[in-house]
């Protein structure tokens, strides 16, 4: 009846407030507050102005919309921030954002979020994978490439998990191409088994930098 709707809607207004009073001091929300497919509509159907600074840095990134609308990419208004959603068996268990602004951290879990490789079921029962630090790089190869099991650590300082790999006879690994992203390589190889697995190497900092710079010299190359 009415103290049930009261009920409700002091509620809503509390968690709202509660969003706004975590916003206001920088903290992420909760993932039991967060729908990914809204913030993923958003970007894929573009009905607020504000969706444009993203799909621009996407399109920037060479990041197609066939890809980012496929694994749910948005963006979140109250954030400003790109989301990045984390399933495991259709569930979603996590929520990274990317920040467009130069200001603060780049990247920020929603609280809560639990941490597995991205696009893991890629590579489900596949033959081979390609292996990447992050989730832009996961998107460009995607975006730009006929590779379809591909997946991301989430940084280099994580480990892939082996049994998610053992049934394949190649491993592709596109770390990054700093010192960081070395060791890290000769690391997962380590786990994973260096007799299958294959450093990528390419003249950038990551491979979605490489794929933007091979679409500048194109550019230039063929250009009038």
């Amino acid at each position: 009846g009415t103290a049930k709707t009261n009920l409700n809607s002091a509620l809503i207004s509390a968690n709202h407030a509660d969003i706004n009073q975590r916003q206001e001091y920088g903290m992420m929300p909760f993932l039991n507050e967060v729908d990914p497919l809204i913030n993923a509509k958003l970007l894929e159907l573009n009905p607020a102005q504000q969706a444009a600074s993203a799909i621009t840095y996407l399109q920037s990134r060479l990041i197609t919309k066939e890809v980012y609308v496929k694994l749910n990419i948005g963006f979140d208004p109250w954030q400003d921030m790109i989301s990045i959603p984390y399933l495991e068996d259709q569930k979603l268990i996590g929520v990274k954002y990317s920040r467009l602004s130069n200001e603060g951290s780049k990247y920020l879990n929603a609280v809560g979020s639990k941490t597995i490789a991205y696009n893991s079921s890629s590579i489900q029962n596949q033959s081979y994978a390609i292996i990447c630090e992050g989730e832009m790089d996961v998107l460009a190869i995607l975006s730009n490439s006929d590779y379809t099991a591909v997946c991301g650590i989430a940084g280099a300082s994580n480990n892939p998990d082996p049994l998610m790999f053992e049934a394949m006879s190649k491993i592709y690994i596109a770390a990054d191409q700093d010192e960081v992203g070395e060791q890290a390589s000769a690391r997962w190889a380590e786990i994973l088994g260096p007799d299958r697995c294959y450093r990528m190497t390419f003249d950038a900092k990551d491979i979605n930098d490489w794929f933007v710079a091979c679409k500048e010299l194109e550019a230039l190359t063929f250009s009038d």
